[in-house]
């Protein structure tokens, strides 16, 4: 049985409501009551009696609850004695872990995807992408990278052949407005659709490079270059001044590590593949990675999708 719907079915029956249950599951109400509803056909029981008022566990509702919780428990209690193996077995083997990472990364504090080792035996450093592509030929098998990649640069890699790429997620940039800013358009953008509104983004040589990427065929006429800090950026779309340039990830962590300052706040992502990026590891395809290494991946592989398989279900990866 899938965990995913257990997790569901426990947060619903704790908050007795499939409106709050959804926000804080960060599902739609529909697709919540379609997950529930397979499940109770599925069991041929009726797990919940639906009111206007909420929610209630039936008789079956409680029996399952209990065993829910206990596979739920017992999942993340098995997935934490793997991960303390590994990294046993990381520490007993000596050899030190090189970890190099893109500034997106260390900006949206993604430090789970590398949380993978004791640091007495590793060590991490920040480089700009170009920096990252240009060290890989030569790296050794201890080095770790840690990337995120636009389109026409894993195209770009898989052209080449030297490099391997692993994926783990992927974010989509779109836009973040307030929910009474002036505008009514609904469902996926085009990069196209917003060149006539005031957006802000930050100044740093990065987004300036991926506005010039994504906006190429319909340059944005009326940008409004921010500060580089987030605050200042929120700020201003809070007050229905703009909208601004996010990504799918990064306004997931806000919903996650700080809600009040989102609350208010609507993220559309833009359909267009451009915009898709794929973060994931990089590695010279004609070395074999060392068992640190090895390890390492497959660890932090394991933390993301258990500690945001609501992330992946609603932004796939990306089948090119």
């Amino acid at each position: 049985m899938n965990i995913e719907v257990l997790r569901y079915f426990i947060e619903l029956a704790h908050e007795g409501s499939f409106n709050k249950a959804a926000k804080r599951l960060f599902i739609s109400q529909q697709g919540l009551n379609r997950a529930i509803t397979s499940l109770e056909s599925k069991l041929g029981a009726s797990l919940l009696e639906r009111g206007p008022e909420g929610t209630s566990l039936t008789a079956e509702g409680v029996i399952f609850l209990n065993h829910a919780t206990t596979i739920v428990e017992d999942y993340r209690s098995m997935t934490d004695e793997i991960l303390s193996y590994r990294s046993s077995r990381i520490a007993a083997s000596m050899e030190h872990l090189h970890i190099t990472t893109t500034p997106y990364l260390s900006a949206v504090e993604m430090d789970r995807i590398w949380d993978i080792t004791s640091m007495d035996i590793a060590s991490i450093r920040e480089l700009p992408l170009h920096r990252i592509l240009e060290e890989i030929p030569a790296s050794r098998p201890e080095d770790l990278f840690v990337a995120d990649l636009f389109l026409k640069t894993r195209r770009k890699i898989r052209e080449t052949g030297n490099i391997g790429f692993e994926p783990v997620f992927a974010t989509r940039i779109g836009i973040i407005r307030s929910r009474a800013f002036p505008w009514d358009r609904e469902g996926l953008l085009r990069c196209s659709d917003v060149s006539e509104l005031p957006v802000a983004y930050t100044n740093d040589s990065t987004n300036a490079g991926l506005v010039a990427y994504l906006f190429k065929n319909a340059p944005l006429k009326n940008a409004c270059l921010q500060s580089s800090s987030l605050k200042t950026l929120l700020e201003w779309v809070h007050g229905k001044k703009v909208v601004s340039l996010f990504d799918s990830f990064a306004f997931y962590r806000l919903q996650k590590m700080a809600p009040e300052e989102v609350r208010d706040l609507t993220f559309t992502p833009f359909a267009d593949e451009e915009a898709i990026d794929t973060v994931g590891y990089l590695y010279r395809s004609d070395m074999p990675l060392s068992d640190v290494t090895r390890s390492s991946i497959a660890n932090s592989r394991l933390i993301f999708s258990r500690d945001s398989a609501d992330y992946l279900r609603q932004h796939p990866l990306p089948k090119d």
